[in-house]
């Protein structure tokens, strides 16, 4: 399913009336195929995602070192995103 989009959110009772008002225009009509995909994911095993966690974080992690070892460069470490952000140093 990558680069279908398809999400979900956990909110307090007294929110969602509020939060459904706020994002209706951003989430309605998501289309049928990637709907039973997305129930299928969220009723199987969590297995392959487990490993999967694992060797994303192995991936981000090393790809952080690297980067942060460029002269020059400073990349902020994401808590959790796929994607890095860099600031470029000032150059001597």
């Amino acid at each position: 399913m990558t680069g279908w989009r398809l999400g979900w959110s956990y909110w307090p009772e007294k929110c969602i009336e509020h939060i459904v008002k706020l994002i209706i225009n951003s989430v309605s009509c998501v289309n049928a195929p990637t709907q039973y995909p997305g129930i299928a994911a969220l009723d199987g095993p969590d297995d392959f995602i487990n490993l999967m966690m694992k060797e994303f974080t192995q991936r981000r992690n090393l790809i952080h070192k690297l980067l942060n070892d460029l002269p020059g460069l400073s990349v902020v470490y994401p808590e959790g995103l796929f994607m890095l952000s860099q600031m470029l140093k000032e150059l001597e």
